[in-house]
């Protein structure tokens, strides 16, 4: 016994420290965005050195700091972080480069028609940049060459590696000495009431208005000019009113004076200078049997509900009807024209209560949606994901009847749309298959008969105001 214990001893004092013989690191060179972290990892050899403690270090630390092999970048620039062993002083780096985009100067200012170049400080210096304009109508940017083309102001945006941005605001306007045009009317972007406007409803808001997508305020601003809204009926003036201009939103606008009901009326812009007018622009428009959409509304009666197929499956099918109506809807009422920015004065929605969406379609398609992630249904933009915006124009409705009800509830073919692309985008992902495909019947379950179809209607100006005015009516399928 004492022999082992005395050859224990003897192997003990000859074990010998592992010196460390160098050090690695995760990653040799790295490029991060401000705020953004990262970890290296280092790796000292051999893997049984005696002591494998480390020291880290950043040598511009107002770029990044580092702890513990954690980097977080700070500020635009270059640093190298290192690593250094306690024994052996073995030592590896990373150079770290933290990217950014600045320009030197918050604001400046251009003339219209003149060009900027505008190079920002931008590092990696070889980052591509994407430029951008708030308000191209003021001033156009194209490979940071900026062009002023109307008066006002505009903020560009140049942006490398997807999220980072630096901001100028530029303010154009006219050189000293050069002649600034009148507007036209190709600088309307909507008026109201709308030019030919068939049925203008004079209750629904007390001012007219006319938007310029362009900033005049120097012609409005002349105190050697003004300007006056004049309505004639049969080319006798029936009633001249101020126009006021607003700046802020490059709007004219007038009170409404008393109109009579379904009345032919010719609108007169007019400006006035030194005593002489000139008419800016003229159009027509005729005025409703009555005064507000609710009252035209009311006298609206749905009076045969039809449910018809799509080609494309007997199972889809939409709802259209007859009505009794004292007066029709022209193209501004139901899809919009020009100077209703193309969209319609008549928003109509699906109140969403029938029983079918509410017992069948809703939980099969939108109580789980998007299903895990799994799917997404095709979309426009400002299109919700519940499509009670699927109500569209009749194909048997002629502008101005008032037999036909000029809407359709397409709510099912979209349904049948969003089911398919459920069911397929489910096929490709077996775990949410799993989890959801009971949801999803073989067939596109059919809109049954004995239910009601209510659509909600609500009148909205071409600025997008939405009056007070709102209406319900339902497709009845007995």
């Amino acid at each position: 016994m004492l022999a082992i214990a005395m050859l224990s001893i003897v192997f003990m004092a000859c074990k010998k420290d592992v010196s460390v013989a160098d050090v690695r690191l995760s990653q040799t060179s790295v490029i991060l965005n401000p705020n953004d972290t990262l970890t290296l990892f280092a790796t000292v050899l051999p893997d049984n050195a005696t002591n494998s403690a480390v020291v880290w270090n950043s040598s511009n630390p107002a770029v990044a700091t580092v702890s513990d092999g954690k980097i977080t970048a700070i500020a635009m620039g270059t640093t190298t972080i290192s690593v250094t062993t306690l024994s052996g002083n073995k030592t590896a780096t990373c150079e770290v480069a933290v990217a950014g985009i600045t320009f030197n100067q918050a604001t400046t200012s251009l003339y219209v028609g003149n060009t900027l170049n505008l190079s920002p400080t931008v590092f990696p210096a070889n980052a591509p940049i994407s430029w951008s304009s708030s308000d191209t109508i003021v001033a156009t940017v194209r490979n940071g060459v900026v062009t002023g083309k109307w008066l006002g102001e505009t903020t560009i945006s140049a942006t490398i590696r997807d999220s980072m941005t630096a901001t100028i605001k530029i303010t154009v306007d006219f050189q000293d000495g050069t002649e600034r045009p009148m507007f036209t009317i190709d600088d309307v972007q909507y008026a109201y009431p709308a030019p030919d406007q068939q049925y203008f409803l004079k209750g629904e808001h007390p001012t007219g208005f006319i938007k310029l997508a362009r900033n005049f305020d120097y012609v409005f601003t002349n105190s050697n000019m003004t300007f006056r809204a004049r309505l004639l009926v049969d080319e006798v003036v029936e009633a001249t009113v101020p126009i006021t201009w607003n700046a802020s939103t490059t709007t004219m606008s007038w009170t409404l004076p008393n109109l009579e009901n379904s009345t032919l009326y010719t609108f007169e812009l007019i400006s006035v200078s030194n005593g002489n007018e000139m008419i800016i622009w003229s159009y027509d428009f005729r005025t409703s049997m009555f005064s507000t959409f609710a009252e035209k509304m009311e006298k609206v009666v749905i009076t045969n509900t039809y449910r018809n197929s799509l080609l494309i499956s007997g199972l889809v099918r939409f709802l259209w009807g007859n009505m009794v109506s004292s007066e029709g809807f022209d193209q501004s009422d139901i899809i919009g024209v020009k100077y209703t920015q193309n969209k319609p004065l008549i928003v109509v929605k699906s109140a969403l209560t029938d029983n079918y969406h509410r017992n069948i379609i809703a939980p099969m398609l939108y109580e789980k949606y998007p299903f895990g992630g799994a799917v997404k249904y095709s979309r426009e933009e400002g299109q919700s994901i519940i499509p009670d915006w699927a109500i569209v124009k009749s194909d048997n409705y002629d502008y101005n009847t008032t037999a036909v009800f000029p809407w359709v509830h397409f709510l099912a073919p979209t349904y049948f749309e969003d089911f398919n692309d459920a069911k397929r985008q489910l096929a490709t992902n077996p775990t949410a298959q799993a989890t959801y495909g009971h949801l999803f019947p073989i067939d596109f379950p059919i809109l049954p008969n004995g239910d009601n179809y209510t659509l909600n209607f609500s009148y909205t100006l071409p600025n997008g105001v939405v009056t007070d005015s709102s209406v319900v009516k339902t497709f009845v399928l007995p």
